[in-house]
């Protein structure tokens, strides 16, 4: 079998190069992409129903049962009333003085107060209607339980009140992850009249809007303004965030 010669390469002719190969330094390196700001606050935002979920639905049933299923809570005679509680707290917590000069004699107005409180703070972490609030009252009721309550019970991190005080913490750090919610009720009256018939309907509706907002946004000062049908949001910036002029100064 003859064997091909090989031709000669035309004049002019660029000649054809091997593929480079990339040094080793040279090759891209694999990494995450960032995220943007607003869709870090969504996902902060959705890891913290778990959490919002447990605190509510806790918090609303210990509020319940004080009022509503435990009739020795308020009973002064009872052995588990709240009177008595407080006069076992007073022998061993560090708020014993308070304890002897206010609680015990307002007894069954602060057990009231606390079962409301406790109703209160858990349906605003449901709701997310003022929830940092809500978070901090919830941390402030776990504390006080925490230095009455479970102050006696050794080692501390066998007290039930503790992971309360830090997990509402947490909760009233993070927020809601920058998400505005909008909440409302639709209502429709149509009536008709003539001369055979009289015809009223009447259709109701509630609805729910989430938004994320961006990061620059002062959620402290946004206002909502509702007329003429129209709902009308402001949403101011933070000062940080707000364009600054510099002025410069040429010398001579």
């Amino acid at each position: 079998m003859p064997r091909r010669r090989r031709m000669p390469n035309r004049a002019g002719a660029p000649r054809r190069q091997p593929y480079p190969v990339p040094a080793a330094s040279a090759r891209p390196s694999l990494g995450r992409v960032p995220l943007p700001r607003e869709a870090v606050d969504r996902r902060v935002g959705l890891a913290m129903l778990p959490l919002r979920a447990f605190l509510g639905f806790t918090f609303v049933f210990a509020g319940l049962d004080k009022l509503l299923f435990d009739p020795t809570f308020l009973d002064p005679h009872a052995p588990t009333s709240i009177l008595a509680q407080l006069q076992g707290f007073d022998r061993t917590s560090p708020l014993a003085p308070l304890i002897a000069a206010i609680g015990e004699p307002l007894a069954i107005p602060i057990g009231i107060l606390i079962a409301f409180s406790e109703i209160a703070v858990g349906l605003g972490v449901l709701s997310g209607l003022l929830l940092r609030l809500s978070a901090w009252g919830g941390a402030a009721i776990a504390t006080l339980l925490w230095l009455t309550a479970s102050w006696s019970i050794h080692p501390f991190y066998l007290g039930p009140d503790l992971p309360y005080i830090f997990a509402f913490t947490t909760l009233a750090l993070v927020g809601d992850g920058n998400v505005l919610t909008l909440r409302g009720d639709r209502r429709f009256d149509s009536e008709v009249k003539k001369e055979s018939y009289h015809r009223v309907e009447r259709s109701y509706g509630s609805f729910t809007r989430s938004f994320t907002l961006p990061s620059v946004v002062d959620t402290e000062r946004i206002k909502a303004e509702y007329k003429d049908g129209v709902l009308r949001m402001t949403l101011p910036k933070k000062e940080e965030a707000k364009p600054r002029q510099i002025s410069i100064s040429v010398s001579k």
